[in-house]
């Protein structure tokens, strides 16, 4: 298929799902695709539509897109893919300083209250070729711009790390998109306790907020209580899920970087006692902890218990819990395999 014929294709579809859009109410799992490189817009789309079939609607956009006419389509997400495709460094270096506030203002856009949840993806980094120079330092800018404009980010060099499922790419894309669109139903999730919290700063509740610009930290001033820290969640009904991914604080800051954690889990409060469901180890990195219990488990109340900061400091922060679906995801491998 020619880039002409693909997008006429690809406007054809935008206008027929607009004008569905605006007669009806959006579907669950509308996801929209947006790219900086018009020729690959077909590319991104196909690759969401193959790895998550189950959404009804996939729409793809190119760099001349308004904002407006992508949330007039009532998307629930919106993947963005931007800044991994040059390889004239001469042009690069021009652009460089102007590049994050372009892009967070992009993505500022899209943000709306009640809108689209908004992913940035950060691409791989190949080995030997001729694309890995930029991939690697446009990383950290992708990563600066998603921070600063509150979005999440969706890091394909991580596909396939998650253990002790392992999913492929296509699953690590299809959790991450659920996962997503979990965020969306915090509304029924409440903070029971908390051990520690700098309220001017980060009350409890930051971490179940839906919003990564927000964060959990526990009190620092005038004292500052050494581990362990605990939150205990009510979901506000039982849910069936596989781990937790432990998202921390995005604003640049360190301090309280989960290291070793337990997570329990029971249906009902008096449960959280025993044994942990699992034991996970994280490091001092801005990604987010993904701890898997190895099955499917169902619950309604969860407690975090922080046993040490990755870099042995007395703090802990989180800027978002949120609950991974269980393994394995219907609709997660290309159709045909």
């Amino acid at each position: 298929m020619n880039r002409r014929l693909l997008g006429v294709l690809i406007g054809w579809l935008g206008a027929l799902s607009l004008a569905t859009a605006q007669t009806s109410a959006p579907a669950v799992g509308r996801i929209m695709a947006l790219t900086e490189d018009a020729a690959q817009t077909g590319h991104l789309v196909e690759l969401i539509r193959r790895v998550v079939g189950r959404l009804d609607v996939v729409m793809g956009f190119g760099p001349s897109a308004k904002a407006e006419v992508i949330l007039a389509a009532r998307p629930s997400t919106v993947v963005v893919e931007w800044g991994a495709r040059r390889t004239d460094r001469e042009a690069w270096r021009r652009e460089r300083d102007g590049f994050v506030p372009a892009l967070r203002a992009r993505l500022e856009a899209l943000r709306r209250p009640q809108g689209p949840r908004v992913i940035l993806l950060l691409p791989a980094v190949p080995a030997n070729s001729a694309a890995t120079w930029n991939r690697q330092e446009v990383r950290a800018l992708l990563r600066q711009a998603a921070r600063e404009a509150g979005v999440a980010t969706l890091d394909l060099a991580a596909a396939g790390q998650l253990t002790p499922d392992n999913p492929s790419q296509g699953e690590f894309m299809e959790l991450t998109l659920a996962l997503a669109d979990r965020r969306q139903s915090k509304r029924g999730w409440r903070v029971v306790r908390v051990s520690s919290a700098q309220m001017n700063e980060g009350p409890g509740s930051m971490a179940i907020d839906g919003k990564p610009e927000t964060h959990w930290h526990t009190q620092y001033s005038p004292a500052q209580p050494k581990p362990p820290h605990e939150l205990v969640i009510d979901l506000g009904q039982s849910l069936n899920f596989s781990g937790v991914s432990l998202l921390p604080r995005q604003d640049g800051g360190v301090n309280g970087r989960i290291g070793k954690v337990e997570v329990y889990t029971a249906e009902t409060l008096d449960g959280l006692t025993g044994s942990p469901t699992v034991v996970g180890q994280g490091k001092s990195s801005p990604e987010p902890l993904r701890v898997l219990f190895g099955r499917g488990i169902q619950a309604r109340y969860l407690r975090l218990v922080v046993l040490s900061e990755a870099q042995n400091g007395p703090w802990a922060s989180l800027a978002e819990l949120d609950l991974l679906p269980t393994l394995p995801l219907t609709g997660a491998r290309p159709r045909g395999q």
